[in-house]
């Protein structure tokens, strides 16, 4: 049915939240705490995915460069938490920590290990290039994926189509041959609908849909789950 699988990252393999917690613990300690001792970690966790949730969705709608978000994140958490550092070093430091301190989703490395027996496997994945090809060298995972698509590299960030028919064009494939995996109902479903390919939202909060978001093509709660879906399809071929 598919020749190419096309899989997220961030909240579909790696267990983002986790991730994220340990970096922002790690730069707190080292640079917030000690200046800041009227607020509490809880309080700068909150005021960073506030800042940076905003800044990723005007990246996505293309209206701030990824650079620029790297940055601009921490400016604007400097303005409530005092630090003794250059904002370039907490970057660095954070970026740095992201990269190495990463964890997969229970299910994600018994997917790979399925899938790529019997499927082109490529990450299709907007972030920091160098940021995610760390994380997928920390995990040793590199090796289940023929190719690497990172929306810093291609030029172009889901959900634009551009990125989606980049990708493609690259491997020469129809967008009916692949399939997109993903979290992310604006990134992922969005820009897999608009380039005509297939999508499968992995909904691991078990969130009902948005009546305004298209219906994907199929929807599980976890990679356990479509590593069934897989097995039966290959099954039945």
């Amino acid at each position: 049915m598919y020749n190419v699988l096309l899989i997220d990252l961030d909240d579909t393999l790696v267990d983002y939240a986790k991730t994220e917690l340990t970096a922002l613990s790690y730069i707190y300690e080292k640079f917030f705490r000690h200046l800041s001792p009227n607020h509490r970690f809880d309080d700068f966790n909150n005021e960073f995915r506030l800042q940076n949730a905003t800044l990723w969705h005007n990246y996505r709608a293309g209206n701030i460069k990824i650079q620029a978000l790297r940055v601009e994140r921490f400016k604007a958490l400097a303005k409530k938490f005092p630090h003794g550092e250059d904002i370039n070093c907490i970057v660095d430091e954070y970026e740095q920590c992201i990269s190495t301190c990463v964890y997969l989703f229970k299910d994600s490395l018994q997917f790979l290990q399925s899938t790529a027996l019997n499927y082109k496997l490529c990450i299709a994945t907007n972030g920091i290039a160098k940021i995610q090809r760390n994380k997928l060298t920390t995990l040793n995972i590199m090796n289940y994926f023929s190719n690497i698509f990172i929306s810093e590299e291609i030029g172009y960030n889901k959900p634009d189509p551009l990125f989606f028919e980049s990708i493609l064009q690259n491997l020469a494939v129809d967008n009916k041959q692949v399939l997109m995996i993903g979290d992310s109902l604006d990134s992922d479903l969005i820009g897999a609908s608009k380039a005509g390919i297939h999508f499968c939202w992995i909904n691991r909060t078990h969130i009902p849909l948005p009546r305004h978001y298209p219906s994907p093509t199929y929807t599980y709660n976890s990679l356990k789950a479509l590593k069934k879906f897989f097995t039966l399809t290959k099954s039945l071929s």
